[in-house]
């Protein structure tokens, strides 16, 4: 399966010049995560709820901050034809929810982890299991996406660690609780 087969239309933004009301405004009404940025069919940034969430965090003002402002420029896209099991991968490692999908320069949709996690739960045959927090997790040869006899990706701590980011605080207070009962 290609990520053509689960990519969706993508929603472009009006104008990067708007601010980031109407942007979080417009996501939440066509529930979406994510709105594109173009020039001419060509793509020039997305915003992200992230990219909102940031923003606001640093003290933006959503009704004075504007698209261009807030959003990435150097956008991570994915081809058509790349198969769908790399294109989770790629998306788990880099910790995109919503790469937009571009050939020969031209845009023409975006693949979000719930189109992913679509086809997967449609697949149902595979089953995942995970061995611990710090582990991959990994679909068995029995299912998961066509083609593939495995799929691996990192779990959540491992990405949190590799990206040097500290752990949750909920994590970090779960480890200092069972650390004290030992």
């Amino acid at each position: 399966m290609q990520v053509r087969d689960v990519m969706a239309e993508a929603t472009i933004t009006e104008t990067p010049a708007d601010t980031l009301r109407p942007a979080a405004e417009r996501m939440r009404r066509e529930q979406t995560g994510s709105l594109l940025s173009t020039a001419d069919g060509r793509l020039t940034g997305i915003i992200t709820e992230r990219d909102v969430l940031r923003a606001v965090a640093l003290g933006a003002d959503p009704d004075r901050a504007t698209i261009d402002e807030a959003m990435t420029i150097d956008v991570y896209t994915v081809p058509p034809d790349m198969p769908l099991h790399v294109a989770a991968r790629e998306m788990a490692a880099r910790w995109i929810r919503h790469p937009p999908v571009v050939e020969s320069g031209r845009l023409l949709g975006v693949v979000s982890m719930r189109d992913i996690t679509g086809v997967f739960g449609a697949l149902g045959a595979g089953t995942a299991r995970s061995t611990s927090s710090t582990s991959s997790t990994s679909l068995s040869a029995g299912g998961g996406w066509p083609g593939s006899s495995a799929v691996t990706w990192p779990s959540r701590a491992a990405r949190t660690a590799a990206a040097g980011r500290p752990a949750p605080a909920r994590r970090r207070r779960r480890a200092a609780r069972r650390a004290g009962r030992r």
